[in-house]
Order: structure tokens, then sequence, then C-alpha cells
């Protein structure tokens, strides 16, 4: 009887290290950058660019994409995702398993902008029809 107790503890022991090494899918909000800059964008030259097209050059350059947030760098997993050039340099919500310091992302998005205060939102209005 001891053995089968034991046996079971070993188990659910096993059972419950294996599903904290399975990563849930979180989200962070961070800036897509690239990995010759990393978590700040050096100055060129005399050359002046933003974070986008800083992110592209370097990309274009043999760098690859990566996610900053906190001032941590971490890799991303699918360099060929067509959302990591789309939103090159832009602040995201990224959402993805984070495995060590590489994450696999499952969705981009940009972050919703919030309303100034006592502002209300546009809205389009209903065209009267012409008679």
């Amino acid at each position: 009887m001891k053995k089968v107790i034991a046996g079971l503890v070993v188990i659910v022991g096993l059972a419950a290290h294996q599903n904290r090494l399975a990563a849930a899918p979180e989200t962070w909000t961070g800036h897509i950058g690239d990995s010759m800059c990393g978590a700040k964008h050096k100055p060129m030259g005399t050359m002046k660019m933003g974070d986008r097209e800083c992110t592209e050059m370097c990309v274009k350059a043999g760098g690859k994409y990566v996610f900053i947030t906190g001032g941590k760098v971490f890799q991303i997993a699918d360099q060929k995702d067509k959302a990591l050039a789309l939103h090159a340099g832009h602040t995201v919500l990224l959402t993805g398993e984070l495995k060590g310091d590489t994450i696999t992302v499952s969705k981009i998005d940009m972050p919703k902008k919030e309303m100034p205060k006592g502002e209300m939102p546009k809205m389009d209005m209903p065209k009267a029809e012409k008679k």
C-alpha cells in the first residue's frame, strides 16, 4: 500500500512539474525592435531616423526582430511572421509563450488609444438620403 501511495505522489509531482514547464500564453506591452540596437536605437552618424526606420534598416542588414518590454530584450521565435514587419518600431500588445528569453508569438495588436478626459469619441453620422 505504501508503494502505491508513493507511486501516486511521484506521478502527481511529475504532472505538476510538467504543467509548470508548459508555458501559458501571456500578453505584454512593449515594442518591436531589432537585435542590433536592442533596447535603445543608436544614432548612425548624422542620420536621424525614427524607431521604425532604424528597426527596418537593422533587420535588412542582418539583425533579428526582438520584443522590448521593461528594459528587457526578448528574442522572437518566428522571424517570418509578417506582423513583425508591419509593427516594426511600434509599441504593441504582444501575446505569446515565453520560454527562457524567447517568445513564440501568437498575436500582435496595437494598443487602443485612450480618450483624453472629457472628450467624446468621433462618430460617423449617417448621411441624409437625397430625394
